[in-house]
Formats: C-alpha cells, structure tokens, sequence
C-alpha cells in the first residue's frame, strides 16, 4: 500500500530531471505528516539506484521487483542511508536509540551530521550511485545544520542527498538555498478514497464503507493518516 498518490506532477518533474541527466544533488522534500514524503523518496532512490528502470506513462520508473530495489525497500542496500533523529545527543554510533516517530524532544545532533558527511565522502559500493537521506530533517540543530553545509557545498560525484521535512521553515536559508525544494500539499479525498478501495479489492478482510469514509475523514488530505486508520479501525473491529 505504498503506492505514490496525489502528487504526479511533482513526481513528474523529478523523474523528467532523472531522464535528462539533470539530478539535483540535494532535494528538499516538505509537507504535513503523512503526506507521502517518504514514499515519493524512497520510490526516486529506487529509480536512482535500479539496473533495470521501466517505463511508465511515458517516463522512467523503478521496475519495483528487482534486488536493489527490494533492499531499497527495507533499507538494506549499501549505497541507501537513511539517518533519523534520535532519542538524545550521543557521539558513538553504536550508541544511537533512533526515536519512535513524532516523538517529542527527538533531534539531528551534530555526531549525527558528522556521520552524514563522513559517509557522504565515501565512493558507491556496488554501482554508480549512491542515496542519503534524512528524515525529518527540521530536527537538526543549529550545529547540525552548520556541519552539512560543507558536505552540500563539495559534492561528491554520483551522491544524491533527500532532507525530508514537515516544516521548511526549520532549515537555515544556507541548507535551503543549496536545495531544489519540492513541497507537498494535501490530496484531494477523491485520490485518498480510489486508492483505498484499490487496496481494498486486493485484502481478504476488506474495510468496510463506513470504515474508509471514517478514515478519509481523519486524513484530512494526508493519504498516510489514511491508511493507518484503516488499519486502527480493521484492527478495533477484529478486537
């Protein structure tokens, strides 16, 4: 249930970049929570990274079923990393607690943008690319923030970095401006509902109409929320 839904257009602009050759070195992707961040991310890392891209409507996309992209996936590939905030500021990466989502306190510390560019420096493993990304990045320190200037500023060849973020607005004007900014906005109800019911010819327990009206209710655009509160209410429902 993690197709992309709601956002095509920028979607599009950044597969027709990919397809010319034009990668940004750095994406800023913002929005709400649950907007579809994440798997607009994840699903151009694929791209990026697969052997094999298809196409679709016309444009390249990740074929979906090969290797990488299944460890791309559950985040197992070794040139896709992926750095969280973490409960508190420790410097030992053996020490790291990511924090659960959401969670309130949660940050980016310095060791941790540290780590960031020191990997950042490293050469792909298996092929000519390599994807980093940093989820909730308005979690970032000032320190933080001052210490990936360096890493945006001295690309290393074949590197693309993702700063995924709720608020634009917490990142400095010097990490923005180094950035192509896509924001994301709230997906009509009509999108949220066929996607639901998509997914739901496809389950042998479906959600009920009451149960998805409920759930497009509470999502309020964010096809995200969408989905965990079908699965809140299926999950009610069989308790």
């Amino acid at each position: 249930m993690s197709t992309l839904i709601g956002h095509n257009a920028r979607w599009a602009s950044l597969v027709r970049a990919f397809a010319k050759g034009k990668i940004p070195q750095t994406i800023l992707l913002s929005g709400p929570p649950h907007i579809g961040k994440w798997t607009m991310a994840r699903r151009y890392a694929q791209l990026l990274l697969c052997p094999n891209p298809i196409e679709e409507n016309g444009l390249p996309a990740p074929c979906g079923t090969c290797r990488v992209c299944h460890q791309v996936e559950i985040e197992t590939f070794p040139d896709f990393k992926v750095y969280r905030p973490l409960v508190s500021s420790v410097e030992e990466e053996r020490d790291w607690v990511v924090a659960p989502k959401m969670m309130s306190g949660s940050l980016i510390s310095i060791h941790v943008a540290r780590r960031f560019g020191d990997e950042a420096m490293r050469k792909p493993l298996v092929g000519p690319r390599k994807v980093m990304m940093i989820v909730q990045a308005d979690r970032m320190n000032d320190e933080a923030q001052n210490a990936l200037l360096k890493t945006f500023e001295e690309p290393v060849q074949g590197l693309s970095i993702f700063l995924l973020c709720d608020n634009a607005d917490g990142l400095r004007p010097t990490i923005r401006s180094r950035c192509w900014h896509v924001p994301l906005g709230l997906t009509p109800d009509g999108e949220i509902v066929n996607w639901l019911q998509l997914h739901n010819a496809e389950q042998s327990t479906p959600a009920s109409d009451a149960q998805i009206n409920a759930a497009i209710l509470a999502a309020n655009g964010r096809p995200g929320l969408a989905k965990r509160e079908i699965e809140r209410l299926q999950n009610a429902a069989e308790n």
